[in-house]
């Protein structure tokens, strides 16, 4: 795809770089379908269009027979429970809750996502290496999920660019 920048009509840019690459994700994932922009706000109808391509992700997960509310926050400081710390991602197993930061790339946001999905499966199967115990072995995990996201997405076992997928 060529590279494109929407203007308004006093020549500025209505779109971030972000939207602009985000925007161009969601175009090539529709192998060149058509997309109908109706109306003069042309930023609303993309933003429509992102959050679109960003609905693919589950709101509930299953692991290990436990059902885990997946909550997704725009704001990064809004995302730990006490909202004194920052974090991308935070899990309870006693609440049965998996918190994520959505405000930057879909891709980022799974990486986070399968962090913590690793956290609650150590916790449920007790494997150290997942738990929550050091910087070190938190590190480790951090590797370890950014492996595997890249993994699904290479591989289309996660599908980033099409609506559904919900569990």
């Amino acid at each position: 795809m060529e590279d494109c920048v929407l203007l308004n009509t006093t020549n500025e840019s209505i779109l971030t770089n972000e939207q602009i690459q985000e925007l161009k994700k969601y175009i090539d994932g529709r192998k060149n379908k058509p997309i109908v922009i109706k109306g003069e706000d042309i930023k609303k109808s993309v933003e429509k269009l992102m959050k679109e391509r960003k609905m693919n992700l589950p709101e509930t997960i299953n692991i290990m027979g436990v059902p885990f509310k997946v909550v997704y926050f725009k704001e990064i400081s809004d995302v730990a429970p006490d909202k004194r710390s920052i974090c991308f991602g935070h899990c309870e197993l006693e609440k049965q809750e998996i918190r994520v930061w959505s405000g930057g790339a879909i891709e980022f946001t799974w990486q986070t996502l399968i962090h913590e999905m690793l956290h609650m499966i150590g916790d449920l199967t007790k494997i150290s290496i997942l738990s929550m115990d050091n910087i070190q072995k938190h590190n480790e995990l951090d590797c370890l999920a950014n492996v595997l996201t890249d993994v699904l997405i290479r591989n289309n076992l996660l599908n980033i660019q099409n609506k559904g997928g919900k569990s």
